[in-house]
């Protein structure tokens, strides 16, 4: 082990000024993301949304291309293919060579960065399961880049063969299983080849590579057989690709935001209808007050579905429907406050969907019967933050929330936030972008004001598995200007936590024209 370690700080020493360049711009990243993400200061709203744009791919492929590169560099100390290499003379055998070299690579290029990060991740309220979830994301690219790295330049015997190479066998790799996949896979743009399918398809794709790299870069130290380690690398990818064409299992869908099985208390949640169905003539569409009854405490519950009417059997219209419900239902469970009447729903949740004139026509006549499929998206809703107006950075265990510019002007309030969080849903191993909502409430009274939903404006962005939600926020005071002196602003978060699927039928259908201007825009 000594003479591994001492190959390790050999490698080190002789690439010190490359290894410090890294080192630096890990840092350096890290610092620029902490100062755009307005972790000391306010956000830069410019710069934010450039980084989430174009600039999107460029900032995954940066470090492991940087890595990829590094890796050959540090391979080529001690070249595998030359057969007088100055090591062959040395009592370092190909096995300790390749393992010296993959344990170096793996502390600088892997290691590394995650440490650097892990600051950034602890000071916005990361747990232990957040860190590890968020180490593996981030390792997960830069262990590829090692893994292709090491077999390309065990492979090959200078840098321009490395690149040359390396781009040519993922080209050939790419042409191949596209080639398979068009020859073996009989429907290859039907339903269940797309979507999660093709998505595990492609990962199991990229792991199947990091799989087969690794042993051919530790064959070609081993035996320095340059000849058997290209035909062992022909026949696994081979292999590869046709077990990836052949794979009939989706392994991505269940993991996805909103779906996942159902929990032991969901059986009793079931669609209601709380009265008639409403048709508003200017936006040709019907309205049904249509709930999920039965949801869990402290949870909103949207409804996407398909929505069909039929006459004697047979379906006349078919359309997509949803509903949204108003979060300040739950906001008032969670603060034990009233809302302001202005916040109060008016209609409350509601199937909304589009309905031609000449059908609504024909149901006021003949009632229809109805059918829909509908998606119960459950939403869990949690107190984050407990601001007073006072101050203007607050802790909590899930984020940092900080207050960058405050105005009041009469009876209103308006102000900037920022919310810097952890992006990592554990649950289904994601990101998500969670769902806040903002309101100001007055312990002294017991009234709670949510902010003017025509003058909200939000935006989120992902830097480093940390999340950054702006909202520029535009509040009323109830009362007068005095309320906001003991006013606190909350913030309340609401988390996709699964997707129920339930049906509902009603014969006969029956439907009331609605022709009030105040529901047209509803």
């Amino acid at each position: 082990m000594n003479l591994t370690w001492q190959i390790i700080r050999k490698d080190f020493r002789r690439l010190k000024w490359p290894l410090l360049f890294w080192a630096v711009v890990s840092v350096a990243k890290l610092v620029f993301y902490a100062f755009v993400g307005g972790a000391f200061g306010a956000a830069d709203q410019r710069l934010l949304g450039a980084l989430q744009g174009p600039l999107l791919a460029v900032r995954a492929l940066f470090d492991p291309l940087i890595a990829f590169f590094l890796v050959g560099w540090l391979v080529y100390q001690d070249p595998l293919v030359e057969r007088d290499a100055f090591w062959i003379t040395r009592p370092i055998s190909g096995q300790r060579l390749f393992f010296a070299k993959l344990l170096g690579a793996l502390l600088l290029l892997v290691i590394l960065p995650v440490a650097v990060s892990v600051p950034e991740w602890l000071s916005v309220g990361a747990g232990p399961r957040d860190l590890a979830v968020a180490a593996m994301y981030s390792a997960l690219p830069m262990v590829i880049a090692v893994a292709v790295g090491l077999a390309a330049a065990a492979l090959t015997d200078g840098f321009p063969r490395y690149v040359l190479w390396t781009l040519a066998g993922f080209a050939f790799a790419g042409v191949m299983r596209l080639a398979v996949d068009q020859l073996f896979v009989v429907k290859p743009h039907a339903a269940g080849t797309e979507g999660g399918l093709g998505g595990t398809r492609w990962l199991l794709f990229v792991a199947g590579v990091v799989v087969i790299a690794l042993p051919v870069a530790w064959h070609q130290s081993v035996t320095r057989r340059l000849a058997r380690s290209l035909a062992l690398l022909g026949v696994s990818l081979a292999l590869l690709t046709l077990a990836v064409c052949a794979w009939p299992f989706d392994l991505i869908t269940p993991l996805a935001p909103g779906q996942g099985p159902e929990k032991s208390g969901d059986s009793g949640i079931r669609l209601a209808v709380t009265g008639d169905a409403r048709y508003l003539p200017r936006s040709r569409s019907v309205v049904i007050p249509m709930t999920a009854e039965g949801a869990p405490e402290n949870t909103m519950t949207n409804l996407r579905g398909r929505a069909e009417w039929s006459w004697d059997g047979h379906v006349a219209w078919t359309r997509n429907g949803n509903s949204f419900t108003p979060p300040v239902v739950v906001l008032e469970k969670l603060t034990g406050a009233s809302a302001a009447p202005a916040d109060q729903p008016g209609f409350r949740p509601r199937f909304r969907v589009d309905l031609s004139p000449v059908l609504a026509e024909r149901m006021q006549r003949d009632p229809a019967s109805f059918h829909a499929d509908v998606q119960i998206e459950i939403l869990e809703g949690a107190l984050r933050a407990r601001l007073p107006l006072g101050e203007r950075v607050g802790h909590t265990g899930a984020g940092t929330f900080s207050v960058s510019n405050l105005e009041r002007k009469g009876n209103s309030l308006a102000l900037a936030l920022a919310v810097r969080s952890m992006a990592v849903d554990l649950a289904r191993v994601n990101f998500t972008a969670p769902f806040l909502t903002f309101a100001l409430v007055n312990p002294r009274d017991g009234r709670m004001v949510l902010s003017r939903p025509k003058d909200l404006w939000r935006s989120y962005s992902l830097l480093d598995m940390v999340g950054i939600s702006n909202a520029h926020l535009f509040f009323d005071s109830p009362t007068d200007a005095s309320w906001f002196d003991d006013a606190v602003l909350v913030v309340a978060e609401f988390r996709r936590d699964r997707t129920i699927q339930r049906t509902l039928d009603i014969a006969p259908f029956r439907l009331v024209i609605d022709s009030d201007p105040a529901n047209q825009k509803r």
